[in-house]
């Protein structure tokens, strides 16, 4: 139990959802051990300003499973996540989902000693411990997923997909002139990858995946909490009572609020750059429009790409480290060795 109250936080948000974005903790489920349930981690896959800490709230059941927050924080920031390394990126989402597979340095300090922790208490008790959430903000391309972690892993995992209107997080991001990814052109890198990257995640874990897109979710919450609540396998009704508790009124949502926050400058720079470009047409919205009609559904979001966007998708990944070398084919030496507590005090 103390291990649960360390990985959870219990800032209220919203009534009586509560804020576990503060948590840097690093969870674990793949150990070696019995399978326990269906589901073995829910992922939420965002690049930050698109609620994704709601998010994490409501596939917790307001803290019902266990949570974890960004365990790239401070290893991976600002441009890095465009031109993180296969071999990083591989590195980090293998020790996601297995923590035998993880090497010094790739998650941060204290998410290290966390897994240890945590790997511990399900070598005890597997069968007790509910599906895991955890929330990266800093793994944008979904490629890296499908390849880097094993078809079974991926099979008894979850994947929510956030997407938000660039002028939305830039206007969400742009008081925060200390942050890394404080720049217009990174941000619509970002999204890029996102959205062009989905179409390889669609085809690896098919139903297993919902996307969703801000300027639609937020409008009914608890609609929104009952789709999560489908793909988790939890109480619909318990789920959308908690939706309903986040729910902002219109007025706060509808015109959104950069079409007043954000000079005719900086809505140039977005509309025009050339990745917020194809992002924006890829998942549908207007230039010169705060309009919604035209977002595309699930089915548009992962349909094949274009040659154009297959052209921008083959760019932004030209940044990336070309090595492709696996955290399991290091030398023992260079690996993070986990040796579960109950085993040492036999």
């Amino acid at each position: 139990m103390a291990l649960w109250l360390f990985l959870l936080c219990a800032v209220p948000v919203q009534g009586a959802l509560k804020d576990a974005c503060e948590s840097s903790a690093l969870v674990q489920l793949q150990t070696g051990v019995a399978r326990r349930r269906e589901i073995d981690i829910v992922h939420i896959l965002s690049m930050g300003r698109e609620a994704s800490c709601l998010v994490l709230n409501l596939a917790s059941g307001n803290g019902s499973h266990p949570t974890i927050f960004e365990p790239l924080n401070g290893v991976v920031e600002g441009e890095a996540i465009v031109t993180m390394s296969t071999q990083q990126a591989d590195s980090t989402l293998q020790c996601l989902y297995d923590c035998h597979s993880c090497t010094t340095g790739v998650i941060n300090t204290g998410s290290m000693t966390s897994l240890q922790d945590y790997c511990s208490e399900l070598e005890k008790m597997p069968e007790k411990m509910p599906y895991l959430v955890v929330k990266t903000t800093r793994i944008v391309d979904h490629g890296a997923l499908v390849r880097a972690v094993p078809a079974q892993q991926l099979t008894s995992a979850r994947f929510i997909v956030l997407l938000r209107d660039p002028r939305g997080v830039w206007a969400s991001t742009k008081p925060n002139t200390g942050w890394a990814i404080h720049s217009i052109p990174l941000i619509c890198e970002l999204l890029a990858l996102q959205a062009l990257s989905l179409p390889e995640l669609a085809a690896a874990v098919g139903e297993r995946l919902l996307i969703s897109v801000y300027e639609q979710w937020t409008l009914d919450t608890a609609d929104f909490a009952g789709q999560v609540a489908h793909l988790v396998n939890e109480d619909v009704g318990e789920f959308q009572l908690l939706g309903k508790d986040a729910q902002k009124e219109v007025t706060e949502l509808l015109p959104p609020k950069w079409v007043a926050d954000l000079t005719k400058d900086e809505l140039n720079q977005v509309e025009t750059d050339k990745n917020c470009m194809v992002y924006m047409e890829r998942v549908g919205y207007v230039a010169g429009s705060s309009e919604t009609s035209q977002i595309k559904d699930h089915a548009g979001l992962v349909a094949a790409l274009s040659p154009e966007e297959t052209a921008a998708l083959e760019q932004l990944r030209s940044k990336q480290s070309v090595l492709q070398t696996s955290v399991r084919d290091l030398p023992e030496e260079q690996k993070f060795v986990f040796e579960p507590a109950a085993k040492k005090h036999k």
